[in-house]
């Protein structure tokens, strides 16, 4: 069944006799499956994001945790450090080594440190 749009728009119905609400029932028909097809798609889409928005939370989850780990062993490590440079300071004073002494000492490993770094 062939249809004639611009006769059925002169002479007000299409050239094999169907009329403009047999014409407009079936476009809305057309549409009504369209609209649904669409519906369909885009509620998959919002699941796929939803789901990827999930990941991408625990993804963040997880790289705060670490980041708060890292932290955290960060501190613990300078706080033995700390012990650890307090206490040699202490058995070095109480050997007879002042504090300027020692402290001429480290400048001169660091020194000696940088300059080897610098040679690599």
């Amino acid at each position: 069944m062939s249809v004639d749009i611009f006769g059925a728009i002169v002479n007000g119905t299409f050239t094999e006799g169907v009329s403009y609400s047999v014409f407009i029932q079936s476009m809305i028909a057309v549409f009504s499956i369209f609209t649904v097809v669409i519906s369909l798609m885009i509620n998959r889409m919002d699941s796929k994001f939803t789901e990827i928005g999930k990941k991408f939370e625990s993804a963040t989850t997880q790289r705060n945790q670490l980041s708060k780990q890292i932290s955290d062993a960060y501190k613990r490590l300078s706080l033995q450090l700390v012990a650890i440079d307090t206490k040699l300071s202490m058995d070095l004073f109480a050997k007879g080594v002042s504090f300027q002494e020692q402290e001429k000492a480290v400048q001169k490993a660091v020194d000696s440190q940088t300059s080897n770094e610098e040679i690599s």
